[in-house]
């Protein structure tokens, strides 16, 4: 949905611009989608879920190092 895409974008620290970079979609995509002005194709979903899943366990990882 476009809330959980925001935030998201948000918890990985990107800008529209440098999400839509590594999606391969323009910034104003990335607005369209947030806005709910443009359907979220189901590979942008799946895309942004790795991209947090990725975060997510490189994370944990440097904290385990650090612990």
């Amino acid at each position: 949905t476009a809330p959980s895409l925001k935030s998201a974008r948000l918890a990985l620290g990107l800008s529209q611009l440098r999400l839509g970079e590594a999606l391969g979609v323009t910034r104003l995509t990335i607005n369209r989608y947030e806005n709910g002005h443009q359907e979220i194709p189901l590979f942008i979903e799946l895309a942004v879920e790795a991209l947090v899943s990725r975060k997510s366990r490189t994370s944990r990882s440097a904290a385990r190092a650090i612990g």
